[in-house]
């Protein structure tokens, strides 16, 4: 997790992908403009697990267990290795 000062972080995403290829924006909606299927599934490229969407809550207590909840209301967890 990193906070971003900026005005727009998904077009400074974009423009960082075009140097770089290096994110994986194939669960983005197709309509959006930062939709690309070029690197889905491949290994090692950055993926927005919140598929373009706003986190606007997130707890993280330690790395692979973390929680967030998305500006439209859904939002993801996960515990690896907890038993």
């Amino acid at each position: 997790m990193y906070e971003i000062k900026t005005d727009d972080v998904y077009e400074d995403f974009r423009r960082i992908g075009e140097e770089k290829d290096c994110w994986d924006n194939s669960d983005y909606p197709k309509d959006s403009p930062y939709y690309s299927a070029h690197n889905k599934k491949v290994i090692g490229k950055f993926k927005d697990e919140a598929e373009g969407v706003p986190v606007i809550e997130f707890v993280g207590l330690r790395s692979k267990m973390y929680s967030y909840v998305k500006e439209s209301g859904g939002g993801g967890m996960t515990a690896k290795g907890v038993k």
